[in-house]
């Protein structure tokens, strides 16, 4: 999708109706049904680069809510969300992993707040990222 000025925008500028949620993960088909099952009703913006990721909260882009996918080859999503954590606590919280399975590998998800969605995911579950400032005190794990 290209880029246009509105991704740059704080999310309150950007249709406040219309949610804005970053997708980050190293699977094209993910992110290309997420944008056509969410046209219209979420303002996505996705990544398979989780650098890009960061360098969207490091100049002020915020979100209503964060996509990650836990295994990346570059940078994995618990580093992304450390790093993301350590610029804005507030977008950190409104992070929502993603993973196939969770195994051993996975065992600092444990020591976060944030919820887990199991892929595939769900995608009726996502309209649930929006209806709470953040993601603490959430099912930890929701299963598709």
């Amino acid at each position: 999708m290209p880029r246009t000025d509105l991704d740059r925008a704080p999310y309150s500028e950007v249709r406040p109706s219309m949610p804005r949620l970053l997708v980050v993960d190293d699977e094209l088909l993910l992110l290309e049904a997420l944008e056509v099952a969410l046209l219209g009703h979420v303002h996505v913006l996705t990544t398979v680069d989780p650098h890009e990721a960061l360098a969207r909260i490091e100049t002020g882009e915020r979100y209503d809510a964060i996509l990650l996918d836990v295994r990346m080859p570059e940078m994995d999503g618990i580093e992304l969300y450390e790093r993301i954590a350590a610029i804005s606590p507030a977008q950190a919280r409104r992070i929502v992993f993603m993973t196939a399975a969770f195994s051993s590998a996975d065992h600092r998800l444990l020591t976060l707040q944030n919820a887990t969605l199991r892929k595939p995911v769900d995608l009726s579950r996502i309209d649930e990222l929006f209806s709470a400032p953040d993601h603490r005190g959430r099912n930890r794990t929701q299963s598709s």
